[in-house]
Order: C-alpha cells, then sequence, then structure tokens
C-alpha cells in the first residue's frame, strides 16, 4: 500500500498517510492546524508533491535534495561562529562576523592589524602604511647594493681562477670547468635576485605614490571642512548679532511707550492740579462777593430782588459748572484707570510675543535638518495607471520642514519620465507657496538625499544627493534616473509598496 508524506506549515510536522485515507479533511497530529483539504481537480497533483519546509514551495519529492543546495531559506551554519543563517544572507554575516578573522594585506611587511573583512577594508583603505613601504622600500635598497658589490665580488674572483686556470693547464682543467659552472650559477642567481628586488622596489614606490596622493585629498578635506567650519561660525554670530539688535529695540519700544505714559500722567495731573486752583479762587471770589452784598443790603434794598435772582442764577450755574467738571474729572479718573490696565495687558502680551519670537527663533536655529517619509502602496496599480496614461504622476501630502519653514512636496513618476520612461523610477521635489513665505529667505538654498529604503535586511538604502537653488513657487528639482525598475525587487518593493525617504539640511 502506497503512503503520501504531508507536511504541516505551521509546525513543519510530518506525517505519512495511505492513499485510500485521503477522502476528507486532514489536521496536523501535533498542533491540530488544517494541513489538506480535498480538490477533486487538484487531487493527483498533490498527492505526487511536497511543500519545501523552509521556503513553502510545491516540489517533486525526487528533487528536494537538489533543492535544499539552492534554497534561498535553507539554514547554513557560519563556519566561524557556528550561528545558522539562511543562505541569502550567509554573505553579507561573513563580512561582518566578529570570529571571521583577517589579517591586513600589509602583514608581509609588519603590519598587525586583524579583524572581520569589513574592519580589514576599512583599515586598508586608511593611511597607515605609507612608512612600513619605506622602510621596505629602504631595505631593499640596501640588499641590492649588497647584491651588487656580492656580485662584483664574484666576477673578480671568477676572472683570477681564469687567470689561475690558465697558467695550471694540464693539471686543473676539471677543477676548472667545475669552478666556471658553479660560479656562472651564482651569478645567474644573483641577477635573478637583482631583478626580483627592483620588481619589489617598483612596486613598493607605486604604493608610496598611492599613499602621498591619498594623503593630498584628506588634507584637502580638511581644509575644506574647516572652512565650513569658519563659514557657520560666522552665520551664527551674524544671528546671535541681529537677535541681540531686535532685543534691544523692543526694549527701546518699551521704555519710550513708559516715558510716554508717564509723561501724559504728568499733564494730566497738572490740568487737575490747575483746575482745582481755579475753582478754589472762583469760589472764594463768590463768597466775597456775597459777603459784600450783605453788607451793602441796605444800601440796595431796591435793587434787591435783581441782585437775589442773579445771585441765585450764579449759585445755579456754578452748581451746574461744578458737577459738569466733578463728572469731566471722574471720566478722566476712567480713563486714566482704564489706560493703566490697558497698558498692563499690552506689556503683557508685547512680553508674551516677544518669548514667542525668542523661542520660534532659537528652535529655527535648532532645526536646520529635516527629515520625511512617504509610503506609497499599491505600486502596481500606480504603475499600470501611469502605462495606460490614466495618472502618469503621483504626488504626496504637502508637508513643512519645521513651524516656520518652507513647504514642499514629492512626487513619482511610476514609469520614469521622458527618456527614461520604462526603465527608471523618477522623483521630484517641489517647494510650494506656503504661509512663511514673507519671513523667510529666498532663494531658499537647500541640501540632502532622497533615498529608497530597504524594507528586508535595513541596511542597503539606494540613494540620491541633491544639491540646489529655488527662487520661486512651484519649481521641481528632478532625479530622472532615481532607480531601475529592475531594482526595486526584493528588497525596496515588498508587498507592493515601496518607502521614500527625504533628508534635508538648509544652512541657518
Amino acid at each position: 500500500m502506497s503512503k503520501i508524506t504531508i507536511t504541516c506549515l505551521k509546525c513543519a510536522c510530518q506525517a505519512r498517510i495511505a492513499e485510500r485515507q485521503f477522502c476528507g479533511d486532514i489536521c496536523c497530529e501535533q498542533c491540530g492546524q488544517l494541513v489538506f483539504q480535498p480538490v477533486l481537480e487538484k487531487a493527483d497533483n498533490d498527492l505526487h508533491s511536497e511543500l519545501c519546509s523552509y521556503c513553502n514551495t510545491r516540489i517533486d519529492p525526487d528533487k528536494i535534495k537538489s533543492h535544499n543546495d539552492s534554497c534561498d531559506m535553507y539554514p547554513i551554519t557560519c563556519n566561524s561562529c557556528n550561528r545558522k543563517f539562511i543562505r541569502r544572507t550567509i554573505n553579507m554575516h561573513a563580512q561582518e562576523c566578529f570570529r571571521n578573522v583577517c589579517w591586513c594585506k600589509f602583514y608581509p611587511i609588519g603590519c598587525q592589524f586583524q579583524g572581520s573583512p569589513a574592519e580589514v577594508e576599512n583599515h586598508e583603505s586608511g593611511n597607515f602604511h605609507a612608512e612600513l613601504v619605506i622602510k621596505l622600500f629602504l631595505n631593499l635598497q640596501t640588499e641590492q647594493l649588497n647584491s651588487a658589490s656580492m656580485m662584483a665580488r664574484s666576477s673578480f674572483e671568477l676572472m683570477s681562477l681564469k687567470d689561475d686556470n690558465a697558467r695550471g693547464k694540464s693539471s686543473a682543467g676539471v677543477e676548472r670547468n667545475e669552478c666556471c659552472s658553479q660560479m656562472k650559477a651564482e651569478q645567474d642567481k644573483l641577477e635573478e635576485t637583482v631583478k626580483r628586488q627592483e620588481i619589489e622596489i617598483n612596486s613598493c614606490k607605486e604604493q608610496i605614490i598611492d599613499f602621498q596622493v591619498k594623503q593630498t585629498k584628506l588634507m584637502a578635506q580638511n581644509t575644506q571642512l574647516e572652512y565650513n567650519y569658519g563659514s557657520v561660525k560666522e552665520l551664527l554670530d551674524q544671528q546671535s548679532k541681529e537677535i541681540e539688535k531686535l532685543k534691544k529695540s523692543l526694549e527701546f519700544q518699551v521704555e519710550y511707550s513708559n516715558k510716554k505714559l508717564e509723561k501724559d500722567s504728568d499733564v494730566l495731573r497738572l490740568k487737575q492740579n490747575e483746575f482745582e486752583l481755579n475753582y478754589a479762587n472762583f469760589k472764594e471770589m463768590l463768597t466775597k462777593q456775597q459777603t459784600e452784598q450783605f453788607d451793602n443790603v441796605e444800601n440796595y434794598e431796591k435793587t434787591l430782588n435783581t441782585v437775589i435772582t442773579a445771585n441765585n442764577q450764579l449759585t445755579k450755574s456754578v452748581a451746574e459748572d461744578k458737577k459738569m467738571l466733578s463728572d469731566k474729572i471722574d471720566a478722566l479718573s476712567e480713563k486714566q484707570m482704564g489706560f493703566e490696565d490697558e497698558y498692563a495687558r499690552d506689556k503683557d502680551k508685547m512680553d508674551k510675543t516677544c518669548d514667542e519670537l525668542r523661542k520660534k527663533l532659537d528652535d529655527s536655529n535648532k532645526h536646520s535638518s529635516f527629515s520625511h517619509i512617504w509610503r506609497i502602496d499599491k505600486f502596481a496599480q500606480r504603475q499600470a495607471d501611469a502605462k495606460s496614461g490614466r495618472k502618469r504622476y503621483v504626488l504626496s501630502d504637502p508637508f513643512y520642514i519645521s513651524e516656520l519653514g518652507y513647504k514642499m512636496q514629492l512626487g513619482l513618476w511610476p514609469t520614469g519620465w521622458n527618456d527614461e520612461e520604462g526603465t527608471h523610477l523618477s522623483i521630484d521635489l517641489i517647494v510650494m507657496e506656503g504661509e512663511n513665505d514673507a519671513i523667510l529667505k529666498w532663494p531658499v538654498k537647500y541640501t540632502g538625499q532622497i533615498s529608497i529604503l530597504d524594507q528586508v535586511n535595513r541596511k542597503q538604502h539606494h540613494s540620491a544627493i541633491i544639491d540646489s537653488h529655488v527662487d520661486q513657487w512651484n519649481y521641481a528639482v528632478q532625479e530622472s534616473k532615481f532607480i531601475g525598475l529592475d531594482q526595486l525587487k526584493p528588497f525596496y518593493l515588498v508587498d507592493d509598496t515601496i518607502i521614500i525617504k527625504l533628508e534635508l539640511q538648509i544652512p541657518n
């Protein structure tokens, strides 16, 4: 009776079941997961194939072993640290394994550095071996001089032996031939040694020249960094001076408002004192007139009624004037109190506004760099729309680089732009009209990079450097050859989704 092996996709447990028992649902004996459902159309094919326990690919049972030799998900043990990794990542791990120790390629000339392949590569790219190469070069020159002197002595001895052999023709013929052969062999060895040393000296000279070129480049980069540091420091000093000027201007305005308020209060106080003095004088004069009228009442009996009537009218007028003046004084007092309250509120508001401005300026100085993530899903559908012409261009949501910063937007051509259509992915960075443009500097200069993120290894991101000046709205900086469409899979296009990261740096 023939049996068929079934593998559970959840726990990888395998079970052998007779063909005649394939008449219903079959569950795993260990975890209970549904393993098999009968399908009439595919029953014959399923009975003669198995699933790979590592990549879940259906394979003929006779080819399982050969498939394991090439399966990307098959576990492989590292020969250095004995840890297991899938075949897809074993090469990357070998470059970073802390137990995979390698020597520097300059070990034969005295360098003792050792580490992982990645660390050794970084070490070899540095300018650490110039002194060792120079020392080797000097030693080779010394050996060459010694070899040359040894060759000269050998030649001299050969000539002497030839002369001796000429004098002893019959007695030492055999010995002379052997000595000449030995001297010739030794001379050939010395010539080969000299040639080999000359080749090594020339190689060392070339390495010294390479090290000198690298040293010149590093010195140029150091000079450029020092110049950039000076420019940034000068710009920060200039901004600090502008902030100090703004602070002094605000303090001067507050002081001027206080002085003006004090001056208005003094003028109002003087007017009030003058009014009180006039009122007292007028009251004193009126009392004096009334006394004189009472003293002369007998002399003015005929005009008493007229005087009394005039006096009553005058008293009434004075009372009305007094009431009117009192109302004006009360109104002025209320206005003064209201002005003082309004001044206090304005002062608090001004102080709060100054604090907010200082905080925003500080935040603006601190946050000179910015990053933005744009996640684009349904990428296959967007490519299909672009190819059909329905929607060739995709835009991200607008964003500000800071609270008081520039307004920008990212744009994507799923199938490429112009000459790169159908071969590359094109991307745009657009500067838009924003709410803060009135207080920002134009043209705007920015540097940075646009990256498409590696969603598998999280390390091998594909990036493009951008460095541009923009002096108008809706101006797009484009990377038409951002990345080839055939490079998206399998690292950058995962689950029909790509992730774009924008990193900007705007000088203060």
